[in-house]
């Protein structure tokens, strides 16, 4: 009678231990149970008691982590967690599509990693809209990336030759003369602030000198002759800011803070 008692205790104890199974894709995705590493693609796991736990998968920067809590009973638990391609993958499948001029497969690339890299997606769905030939929405996404990074030359042209192609000189000229005043040797050509006279006009109007040239343009600007203004302060630029690869131009990017310590279930030992 005792033996039979003692095997009904320890078949009931055996029942009672929760066992999680948790499978994960892509295969080599990390499976963290309570912050402890239990398996890569496949994990099975006994020693847990009944109750809530923290089942956490991920599978690097190409992947979107998911982090869930898992009830446990004394019944086996299965589960299927599948990854999100992330940002840094969206990023990459966007810039191939782009070297192949697919634009529209580009652009949706990018926007699907808009919201985690709002700064690298707006620069390429800029440059992606650019070349599908729709300026308006392009001209939208590079003021977004301007928002972070406002002193890069190269977005100053860009930002002028969008406005000019959609017939507005006004914010065209002010891009380009950022860019202009961007360059040393043009840096302090407009701290004499000349009244836009006709004096003024013509007795700059004889001169080629760069310095001489960008304030002329200032002063048709001042007039309202915004095309004009342009035209003259559009050849000031050099061709670092003007003449890229666009496609492949790596434009600068805020710079992260250090991380000096990643959290434990990020890694692999």
């Amino acid at each position: 009678m005792k033996t039979f008692l003692l095997l009904g205790l320890l078949t009931l104890s055996c029942w009672a231990q929760p066992v999680l199974t948790v499978e994960a894709k892509p295969p080599e995705a990390l499976i963290f149970v309570d912050r402890v590493l239990r398996g890569k693609g496949s994990a099975q796991v006994t020693d847990l008691a009944p109750g809530s736990h923290l089942v956490r998968v991920s599978a690097g920067e190409d992947w979107e982590t998911q982090q869930m809590k898992v009830n446990l009973e004394s019944a086996p638990r299965r589960m299927t967690v599948e990854l999100k391609p992330g940002a840094a993958k969206w990023l990459r499948l966007g810039r191939q599509a782009l070297l192949q001029s697919d634009w529209t497969e580009a652009i949706q690339c990018f926007q699907q990693a808009a919201p985690a890299r709002p700064v690298a997606a707006a620069w390429w769905e800029g440059v992606a809209q650019w070349k599908a030939g729709h300026p308006k929405i392009a001209l939208q996404c590079f003021r977004t990336y301007a928002q972070y990074m406002p002193k890069v030359g190269q977005l100053h042209w860009i930002l002028g030759q969008l406005n000019e192609k959609l017939n507005q000189y006004g914010p065209a000229f002010t891009a380009y003369k950022t860019a202009a005043l961007m360059q040393p040797e043009l840096a302090h050509a407009l701290d004499a602030d000349l009244a836009p006279t006709d004096g003024n006009i013509r007795m700059l109007g004889g001169s080629r000198a760069p310095v001489d040239q960008l304030t002329l343009a200032q002063l048709l600007m001042l007039k309202g002759k915004m095309k004009p203004a342009c035209d003259l302060v559009r050849p000031l630029l050099k061709e670092e800011f003007t003449r890229q690869d666009w496609l492949r131009w790596e434009p600068p990017m805020p710079v992260a803070p250090p991380i000096e310590v990643a959290p434990p279930e990020d890694q692999e030992p």
